[in-house]
């Protein structure tokens, strides 16, 4: 399974501006003006947001669709509520930071490799693999996808169950009594508590 690097800033997934949905002048806050016509009967169309959970379900559900993760959490973003977003992409950011380690060390687990052709876009791969190696069909991760599916994956997909036909997200590692299960878990407890506990 091809790794994708996380690469949005906490920051870039801010406030988002909601438009108005009607053009009358009456508005309760919700999504701007109310839906109904002017034969009397309003009733506002309420669009409920989403919690992490929630949003990580989205992002599995996108990913499944073809998008890549920086897209499915932008466009995910849109429907949470205020902060959620920043939640799950601080939990997934710290646990896949926990796989890349100290990059002046060069310790970690994983090591982001550019896409010669796309710069924008990077996978996570074994440290000395090239983008083509990582990228190539059948290439099998000794060391970076099993840090991530007990570090970051948990936020994306749940493969606890099933490793090879992954469902959505669970916030469980794939392996809970691996070292970077319990690693990532005492690294980023302040991340992963604050989406588990994202009401």
């Amino acid at each position: 399974m091809r790794q994708m690097y996380l690469a949005l800033a906490v920051a870039a997934v801010g406030g988002f501006a909601l438009a108005s949905c009607g053009g009358g002048n009456k508005s309760n806050g919700d999504m701007g003006a109310d839906m109904a016509g002017t034969t009397g009967g309003a009733q506002d169309m309420a669009v409920v947001k989403t919690n992490c959970m929630g949003m990580a379900n989205c992002v599995y559900t996108c990913i499944l669709g073809g998008s890549d993760i920086n897209t499915c959490a932008t466009q995910c973003s849109k429907n949470a509520k205020p902060g959620t977003a920043n939640k799950w992409i601080a939990a997934v950011i710290c646990g896949q930071d926990y796989c890349l380690g100290d990059q002046d060390m060069n310790t970690g687990k994983c090591v982001a490799v550019p896409n010669p052709m796309n710069t924008a876009e990077s996978n996570l791969c074994d440290p000395g693999t090239t983008y083509a190696q990582c990228s190539a069909a059948g290439y099998t991760s000794t060391s970076c996808n099993p840090c991530l599916d007990d570090s970051r994956n948990m936020w994306v997909l749940d493969e606890s169950v099933d490793p090879a036909n992954p469902g959505p997200p669970t916030f469980m590692c794939a392996h809970a009594s691996s070292a970077d299960c319990t690693g990532a878990a005492t690294t980023c407890m302040t991340q992963f508590a604050a989406c588990r506990n994202d009401p």
